[in-house]
């Protein structure tokens, strides 16, 4: 975090941003592997300065044993595995009664395939239950990436419920490209972010910064089915500013408090400066916003939006608690948000090659994203030509992995080649190339890995070969001619006919044949390629008259 952020938001901020800092100078220093329930962490000693250092799954999960310690990530994690962990019920939330209020760094890695099956329980997310009443809580720059997350009330991807101060802080986290469903408080980030405050006053929010979630928000069909957003669920006496959702949030109903950033910021909930564009699809429910549902509270105590924003179009959604409505143009506009005191200097950037045009933060590293070629292909038989190319007959190749519901982007220039090109049946076509067009297409990169293949055949090229004839008045000795020509058919590119063998001789007054035979061809590195040709033989004639 910097300073320069700091000198803008109001004094709550300052205090947590202290303890920010001081969490953020971690120093690693190796000492003896720390060992630990189910995981073996790679060093340190849990505080701020030395916190455990987290090298794998076994290690994301022994945090649960130690909710008061510090952590950092060594570097990526593959959560895959949790998908048959616990019966099926997958990772075990780290927090539930008891609180996590130590902190957490991720050092900007990222945790990918975490799998939560919990349906019948509360607080549910990589961090169940988060925050202190007096303490420093941090959860920092860690991305979760194509989980599957669910809950019962309370449930986000990376945290279920937050229950903290102004000292509890959340920034610089992300979620993307999985879904969570709960049965009510349930969010794209963080299901519940609320104060430990019984009242409402807006003194002692915790804190959510510099945060995005694109994530598949949806109601589970049962429970109170209250409270769901694209960023949070709810932040009632939280905090939301310079944060974001993309993602679409479904509720089938009955229920109230649906947003496409957050469902309700009662009670004096705060969100500054953060948009929404998701899909907001709701069935028998009330009090639907395309960034807020409900902003309730008594007297002064009701929630606060400030310079924020929502896409009209994309959302669905005309009307919210808060905020101003645009639509897609004037969302991908700058000025929208410079225009309402946005910082584009050391907070927000937009290009309109990178999320989709939209504003994102600046810690954000964009990677395009990657497409596969999908479908099938049939390619031509060909004679022998010299080369590998190969032509299409049938073309039902489609892309996969385009977000078709915002982006422009077709397969085009494919080009497809034999697997060399000698004479062959059954030869394998493979796609060597194809370009990306349309509107969108820089967003993206194509792998051509486990592209369809065809097969096809390349056939013989027909060569006519004949010796030349001659003739002569006798003269006691023999006539002969080496010589041939190519009369029929001609030799494929960069080939060259290096020798015939032609044996004839005439030595008396008559005629006899001259006859070519085991013709040499050759390419332009000089290997024997003859076998590519279906090469015929014409004789010449050898005349020698009377004197």
């Amino acid at each position: 975090m910097k300073i320069l952020f700091l000198k803008k938001l109001p004094l709550p901020f300052v205090l947590f941003s202290v303890a920010a800092l001081l969490f953020s100078s971690i120093n690693l220093i190796p000492v003896q592997e720390i060992g630990a329930e189910g995981g073996n962490f790679g060093g340190g000693t849990g505080t701020s300065t030395n916190p455990y250092i987290v090298e794998d799954i076994d290690d994301l999960q022994a945090m649960k044993d130690d909710l008061t310690a510090y952590y950092k990530l060594a570097g990526d994690i593959n959560a895959s595995d949790t998908v048959g962990w616990n019966d099926d019920a997958g990772f075990e939330p780290i927090g539930g009664i008891t609180r996590f209020s130590g902190g957490f760094d991720g050092d900007g890695h990222t945790i990918t395939g975490l799998v939560i099956n919990r349906p019948s329980t509360n607080n549910v997310g990589l961090f169940g239950h988060v925050g202190d009443d007096a303490g420093t809580t941090i959860i920092k720059n860690v991305n979760l990436v194509d989980f599957d997350i669910v809950g019962a009330r309370g449930t986000g991807t990376l945290i279920g419920r937050v229950t903290g101060n102004a000292n509890t802080l959340i920034e610089n986290c992300s979620s993307v490209g999985g879904t969570v469903t709960g049965t009510g408080a349930t969010g794209g980030l963080i299901g519940s972010h609320n104060s430990h405050q019984e009242t409402p006053g807006g003194t002692d929010n915790p804190v959510l910064i510099y945060s995005f979630a694109d994530v598949s928000v949806s109601f589970a069909g049962t429970g109170a089915g209250d409270k769901f957003g694209g960023l949070v669920g709810c932040s009632q006496k939280g905090t939301v500013s310079n944060s974001y959702a993309r993602g679409s949030v479904t509720h089938t109903g009955p229920g109230e408090r649906v947003g496409g950033l957050a469902g309700c910021i009662d009670l004096r909930g705060e969100l500054i400066n953060s948009y929404s564009t998701g899909k907001v699809e709701t069935t028998n429910c009330t009090l639907v916003g395309g960034l807020v549902g409900n902003r309730d509270g008594p007297g002064f105590n009701i929630g606060v939006v400030t310079n924020s924003f929502w896409d009209t179009e994309t959302s669905g959604q005309t009307s919210s608690a808060g905020g101003t409505g645009k639509d897609s143009s004037e969302m991908q506009t700058k000025s929208t948000f410079t225009d309402a005191g946005w910082n584009f200097d050391d907070i927000w950037d937009i290009d309109p090659a990178k999320n989709y045009g939209y504003p994102y933060l600046s810690w954000e590293d964009f990677e395009p994203i990657e497409l596969t070629i999908t479908g099938d292909f049939t390619a031509q038989n060909k004679v022998y030509d010299g080369n590998n190319e190969a032509q299409f007959d049938t073309d039902n190749l489609s892309l996969d992995g385009v977000d078709s519901e915002f982006d422009n982007v077709s397969l085009t220039d494919v080009e497809i080649v034999f697997s060399d090109e000698n004479v062959g049946t059954d030869k394998t076509v493979y796609i060597t190339s194809a370009v990306l067009s349309g509107d969108d297409a820089g967003k993206y990169t194509l792998s051509l890995v486990d592209a369809p293949t065809a097969e096809a055949d390349i056939t013989q090229r027909p060569l006519e070969i004949t010796a030349e004839s001659d003739s002569k008045v006798y003269d006691g000795s023999p006539l002969t001619n080496t010589g041939f020509s190519i009369t029929d058919g001609t030799l494929a590119s960069g080939d060259s006919l290096d020798a015939v063998t032609v044996t004839g001789s005439q030595t008396q007054v008559g005629t006899s044949d001259n006859v070519p035979s085991a013709a040499v061809i050759t390419d332009g590195d000089g290997t024997d390629v003859t076998a590519n040709y279906s090469i015929t033989y014409e004789n010449g004639t050898l005349t020698v008259t009377e004197r």
